[in-house]
């Protein structure tokens, strides 16, 4: 089993971020308020959710990161594999 939260995480880090930026990461998208609909449901088996809600959550975990990569790692390589 995999949770959301996983799944996102390695997706993170499968383009090139370190998994502790993947951890600061998700703890913005979590407290996105359009985000609240899945507080507590984080840690549930992403077999559980159809793909549509994991590319809606992609969505903002993308915003996420690009906003951290333009704060702490301007110029980052990985940078385009956000946009």
């Amino acid at each position: 089993m995999i949770t959301v939260e996983e799944k996102l995480k390695k997706d993170l880090f499968d383009r090139g971020m370190f998994e502790s930026w993947c951890d600061v990461i998700m703890e913005t998208v979590k407290a996105y308020d359009y985000n609240e609909p899945m507080q507590g449901r984080w840690q549930d088996d992403i077999d559980g959710y159809p793909p549509q809600l994991v590319i809606w959550l992609w969505l903002s975990v993308k915003q996420a990161a690009l906003e951290y990569i333009d704060t702490n790692c301007p110029g980052a390589w990985f940078r385009p594999m956000f946009v």
